[in-house]
């Protein structure tokens, strides 16, 4: 028994799975902690605002998380020299933005204009670009921690920030409402984790070195224009698209009230990817290894097995508690919420579900994960045409995202030359 245990833990999937897993409990109870008192202490209309601004981020950002996405499949692909290959990836990736450095003069010109676009108050729209930029930094250092398997490490910075975004709410405590310190309070933490990142990334990188052969070989901007780049890029932005779309179009079509209902909602909707997103993390390196192929069909049936398990108790346990975990989590003030607890179950189970099976695709490179973009059309026309109520809305996440499993499920089970 000892035996297989150890033969267990010995595979970098269950202990990258398990360092994840539990980072994850403890970063979704910081943010249970963040949320709780953020939505008791700015109520619907400032927790619609701050949430919004997320969204926003999160959207803008699709670049970001392509570019981590892609460096963690090229760094955790090799299977020699991945601390050389990163080192040298590390070097270039500064060359780059400094290349490109003169992009930040004309986005710095259009930040007066960022209220009137988002809808968002300007002393929040402000901080936009800035996160932004810190993002796309942070993004490949921690590319950089999964794609060399670094997961504990991975694990325990995810803690720290969650730490940190909790200690953002305290300028709300001592002055209510003050939704901006909040804010500028997260940026600057933002800024201490992503140098403990560098720190850390370069120590570990530092002892082996670079190859010149290796550095001759990459190059940075070819990177960026490579085919299986472009895919991702496709393939993140629409993911990114269904995640915060609607949360968006509800903060510029609906009053700052409804946004806040609709987004805390959407919350209770992603708690399901939230419980099962550490694996969703570890997968795509997985799914990248060129071997093992059977084994890693055997992981996506498993995960999508323990997402049906997780949602059909998630909608037990929104309709049977739901006035309990809604007054737990915000208050009396969110009670607008509750007729809608089942339907955000069903939204986060098949969101999730799309999720899983995307990463999947894309790890394999496979055309299918292009779907979901070349999809969105609908999506928007749908948010576009329905009467505007936030029922609607939900109608529409749940049909899409039902809809994108379906044929998802059918190609993986059913066509499998097709991938």
């Amino acid at each position: 028994m000892r035996n297989k245990i150890r033969l267990l833990w010995s595979n970098e999937y269950i202990q990258g799975g398990f360092f994840l897993t539990i980072s994850s409990f403890i970063i979704n109870f910081l943010n249970y902690l963040f949320h709780f008192i953020a939505g008791r202490i700015l109520g619907p209309s400032g927790y619609g605002e701050i949430t919004s601004l997320y969204s926003y981020i999160s959207l803008i950002s699709v670049p970001v998380a392509v570019v981590s996405t892609f460096f963690i499949q090229k760094i955790s692909s090799r299977e020699n020299n991945q601390h050389e290959y990163a080192a040298v990836l590390e070097t270039l990736f500064w060359k780059f933005l400094r290349h490109w450095s003169w992009i930040l003069f004309p986005l710095l010109l259009s930040i007066p204009f960022i209220p009137r676009i988002t809808n968002l108050t300007p002393s929040i729209a402000y901080t936009l670009i800035p996160f932004i930029i810190l993002g796309f930094i942070g993004s490949f250092y921690g590319s950089v921690f999964q794609g060399l398997r670094l997961f504990f490490l991975s694990a325990l910075l995810a803690i720290l920030s969650g730490v940190f975004k909790l200690t953002s709410i305290v300028p709300a405590i001592i002055k209510t409402n003050n939704i901006s310190g909040v804010v500028i309070t997260q940026l600057f933490f933002s800024l201490i984790t992503l140098g403990i990142s560098i720190f850390i990334i370069r120590k570990i990188l530092k002892k082996f070195g670079q190859k010149n052969s290796l550095q001759k070989n990459v190059n940075i901007g070819r990177i960026l224009t490579n085919k299986f780049f472009l895919m991702t890029l496709i393939s993140v932005l629409g993911i990114a698209l269904i995640g915060n779309l609607d949360m968006i179009f509800v903060k510029k079509f609906f009053s700052a009230y409804e946004s806040g209902i609709y987004n805390s909602w959407n919350l209770f909707a992603k708690i399901i990817l939230y419980i099962l997103g550490p694996m969703s993390q570890v997968s795509f390196v997985f799914f990248s290894d060129k071997s093992q192929r059977h084994l890693q069909e055997r992981a996506l049936i498993i995960s999508i097995i323990l997402l049906g398990v997780v949602g059909i108790s998630g909608y037990i346990a929104y309709l049977t508690f739901g006035s309990l975990l809604l007054n737990i989590m915000f208050g009396s003030k969110f009670n607008a919420v509750l007729p809608y607890m089942g339907y955000a179950a069903v939204f986060g189970a098949f969101f999730s579900a799309v999720t899983f099976f995307n990463s999947y695709f894309l790890a394999k490179k496979s055309k299918m994960s292009l779907l979901i973009f070349f999809m969105i059309p609908i999506y928007v026309i749908g948010l576009y045409l329905i009467p505007k109520n936030i029922l609607n809305i939900m109608y529409v996440n749940i049909a899409f995202s039902a809809f994108l499993t379906v044929i998802y499920g059918y190609v993986f089970f059913f066509n499998k030359k097709s991938i």
